[in-house]
């Protein structure tokens, strides 16, 4: 299988895309962005590995994973990072 320049494209576009929402679910809180992932899975089950689709799950995973370290790391602190993030809206 080769990746083409429209593969490509379509990726960042994608990343564009999934960027613009994991901004506005990391500013929510949680169930927010759990209900980004439920949306996002609908393009995935109906279309498939779609360069494009991939590229949406690419900024939200890299967040989830960003606050799941933190997680791990420091409990209080994420919980303080959330109630922060909502004070501010």
């Amino acid at each position: 299988m080769e990746i083409s320049l429209i593969d490509v494209i379509f990726f960042l576009f994608g990343c564009t895309a999934g960027l613009v929402f994991a901004l506005i679910a990391s500013k929510r809180g949680p169930f927010t962005t759990m209900g980004v992932l439920i949306l996002f899975s609908i393009p995935l089950f109906t279309i498939g590995l779609h360069p494009a689709v991939l590229g949406l799950f690419t900024p939200i995973a890299l967040f989830l994973l960003r606050m799941g370290y933190l997680v791990l790391r420091n409990p209080e602190l994420a919980h303080e990072v959330w109630k922060k993030n909502v004070k501010e809206r």
